[in-house]
């Protein structure tokens, strides 16, 4: 199944829309792969991780994720529109693979030039 990386509530009520989802909601579209947004859960406002550096990144995303059911060996693939130092998706990952993901793999947009970023 494609799980797209979660939006805390009050992000995605500012934004208006998870970027990731659509990402999901296209790949699934394409593949026949199901999409579930109800399987991992971001449980707390996390400040933006562009203004960060790959150390704090990852402070910045301890205890931010929350599963609701074991996954019994499934295949996952997490989706995120941008990829900078990968930390977003190895917190998700290693949450999944903790409640039983036997295969987590992920998918994004874009990643940023490597001269614009901040590590």
């Amino acid at each position: 199944m494609i799980m797209p990386i979660p939006t805390y509530w009050l992000k995605k009520w500012e934004r208006g829309y998870n970027q990731a989802f659509f990402l999901a909601k296209g790949l699934a579209s394409n593949y026949a792969i199901p999409v579930d947004t109800s399987i991992i859960k971001r449980t707390r406002y996390t400040i933006s991780q562009t203004m960060l550096v790959s150390t704090e990144r990852m402070v910045n995303l301890d205890d931010a994720f929350t599963i609701n059911k074991f996954l019994n060996n499934q295949h996952i693939l997490l989706a995120d529109d941008v990829l900078t130092t990968r930390s977003t998706i190895s917190t998700c990952a290693k949450v999944l693979r903790e409640n039983g993901a036997a295969r987590i793999s992920g998918i994004t947009c874009t990643t940023p030039r490597e001269d614009i970023r901040n590590d």
